[in-house]
């Protein structure tokens, strides 16, 4: 009796917690009840302690540990998507509705991943008889029908989208490589006026897309040049996408998960859109898969395996042009080194040689070639979104503690009267962009000085600045924006940039692009804060199962998550991508690994 009343309780819990909007229960204390008809809640406990307690499950300790995870994750999430405080859970008597959410969300979360652990898996992890040619071309060569199927999916947005799509950043690439003066040139005190290149955006890829984009002027065609850049972009990202399906099937993951891998590769939106979208973002993403796939490769294989020279080349170009496509890919390098070094003792000088070599050369082409040649170095503002919005935040809760002298040395770096009409919880943009470039080391110790006082003084204002940044990181049910599509102008004074007549395929995909995340259960492939779910819930269950040296394999998406963190704006897609894109391959590691424990 007592177990059918906390399952009843817990139920209810869980039918407030879907039925009740946040905000009316805030504002309307228990109206919020009567406008949401509380026969419905009724109604829906019901059921939902009937569901609970007929597909129950063995209780697992995993599934409680995630449950209770994912459940803060969503109640703190929830409360900065309404409030922008953590002071929401608590204040106004809002206390005991957190109560009831957290235990709701804890509730829903646990059977969903209980049930999850628990569901018969085989059917996903066998071949599906060759009964189609489709199935039967894919068993024989499954690299060649990937790519088949890809490129003629895909063709209806190269058709409908040509020559590329351009967003803000690489347009602004573009127009540095042909010489225009850019607003990145104002962020730091240039080496060079001559130069309009600027390094805020990595060097080698502005020089990729504006060089081919110049070969298109060059021949006359200037959209040409830009869909080569498309399509070669394009072409590589098929065939990335493509290996890890291949990688998968060597493994002996079963084909009834690599066709959904293949169809999921297909037909979501994001992948199209991203393979003809001109941002850096999509190579770098696409070469974090093939360092997921070499370490996969690398882990799965005998630990006294010693490592060919064959192999060393493939480390070096990949994780060299990982730190090329982004700067901050040098933190990949970093973080995976001494986890990697020491996994497999026999390889330590080819390790060690290959990491020292990248990061060696890497800080040569940072801090020697490029001034050498006369390139601007990105601004230090980049890496000082955290503690701008905390600062920010700071003075417009507390300025009455400020003293001038401490008025004085926030001003010396940002402009402190900018900051109360600027600020904005969710990007540190318009407040970064105030930024002092000619401010000296000594004004920057005097502003962590007063940065330090404030965090003392008011740790609460910080975290709140922090996480109402971050939230959407963490949190599924922020959905953000996450595909361009729209026309981008800035470039067409200098170069003859143009879509086709297709004005009604493109208004149609860019509607399915739209209201794809929203989609029940798919969307969640292009979830961001989903995402991040999957790659921690894994990493736990490996850590469960005693197979903690997998984990290496999800170190760069882990260090791609800190980075998002630490950047300036709030559920960013394409800072995500390179976890995001990930998912479908990681989920078959899971099945691999899983099938592996099972038979052995």
């Amino acid at each position: 009796m007592k177990n059918k009343i906390i399952n009843y309780i817990l139920a209810l819990f869980s039918a407030i917690t879907l039925i009740t909007n946040w905000n009316s229960v805030y504002f309307n204390g228990w109206k919020a009840f009567v406008d949401y008809k509380i026969i419905l809640i009724l109604f829906l406990s019901f059921l939902l302690s009937v569901v609970y307690k007929k597909y129950s499950f063995e209780k697992t300790t995993l599934a409680k540990i995630l449950a209770i995870i994912f459940s803060f994750c969503l109640l703190v999430g929830n409360c900065y998507l309404s409030y922008g405080t953590i002071a929401g859970l608590y204040q106004n008597n809002m206390i005991l509705w957190s109560i009831i959410k957290m235990f709701g969300y804890y509730q829903m979360l646990y059977f969903i991943i209980n049930s999850l652990i628990h569901y018969d898996y085989h059917s996903l992890m066998i071949n599906i008889k060759d009964k189609n040619i489709l199935v039967k071309r894919f068993s024989n060569h499954p690299l060649i029908t990937c790519l088949c199927v890809l490129f003629t999916c895909w063709s209806i947005y190269y058709i409908a989208f040509y020559p590329i799509v351009l967003s803000p950043d690489p347009s602004y690439q573009i127009k540095q490589f042909l010489g225009e003066r850019t607003k990145y040139l104002d962020y730091s005190v240039t080496l060079n006026d001559k130069v309009t290149i600027t390094n805020h955006h990595p060097v080698f890829h502005t020089i990729l897309i504006g060089g081919l984009t110049k070969f298109g002027m060059v021949i006359g065609n200037d959209n040409l040049g830009l869909f080569m850049y498309s399509l070669l972009q394009g072409v590589f990202m098929a065939f990335t996408l493509s290996q890890t399906i291949c990688l998968l099937k060597k493994k002996g993951v079963g084909n009834k998960y690599l066709l959904l891998m293949l169809a999921i590769y297909a037909l979501v939106p994001m992948f199209p859109l991203y393979a003809l979208n001109g941002n850096k973002d999509v190579y770098y993403s696409l070469l974090m898969i093939w360092l997921l796939m070499l370490l996969f490769e690398y882990v799965d294989s005998p630990k006294m395996r010693k490592m060919s020279w064959q192999e060393w080349w493939k480390w070096f170009i990949i994780l060299f042009f990982i730190c090329l496509f982004r700067n901050n890919g040098i933190y990949i390098a970093i973080f995976l080194f001494p986890f990697i070094l020491f996994y497999k003792k026999i390889n330590i000088k080819k390790i060690a040689t290959v990491f020292a070599a990248v990061i060696c050369l890497f800080f040569s082409y940072q801090k020697f070639l490029l001034p050498a040649l006369g390139i601007t170095a990105g601004s230090v503002r980049e890496k000082m979104s955290i503690f701008f919005q905390q600062t920010a935040r700071y003075v417009i809760n507390h300025e009455d503690e400020l003293s001038s002298d401490d008025k004085k040395a926030i001003s010396a770096i940002i402009d402190y009267d900018k900051i109360k009409s600027s600020y904005n919880p969710l990007i540190s943009d318009p407040i970064k962009n105030t930024y002092n470039k000619y401010a000296t080391s000594q004004d920057m110790k005097n502003y962590f000085k007063v940065w330090l006082k404030g965090l003392i003084n008011h740790p609460m204002t910080y975290i709140d600045a922090t996480l109402n940044n971050v939230f959407g990181y963490f949190d599924p049910e922020d959905i953000n924006w996450y595909t361009y599509t729209k026309y981008d102008t800035r470039i067409t004074n200098l170069v003859n940039y143009h879509y086709n007549n297709l004005e009604g395929l493109r208004t149609f995909l860019s509607y399915y692009a739209k209201i794809f995340p929203y989609l029940p259960i798919v969307g969640l492939i292009s979830n961001i804060g989903f995402s991040f779910w999957i790659i921690f819930a894994m990493g736990i269950w490996l850590w469960k199962q005693k197979q903690k040296s997998y984990i290496i394999i999800l170190i760069p998406s882990y260090v791609s998550w800190l980075v998002c963190i630490a950047s300036p704006v709030n559920t960013y897609f394409r800072y995500a991508m390179p976890y995001v894109f990930i998912i479908p391959f990681v989920v078959g590691i899971w099945f691999y690994l899983n099938k592996k424990r099972i038979s052995e």
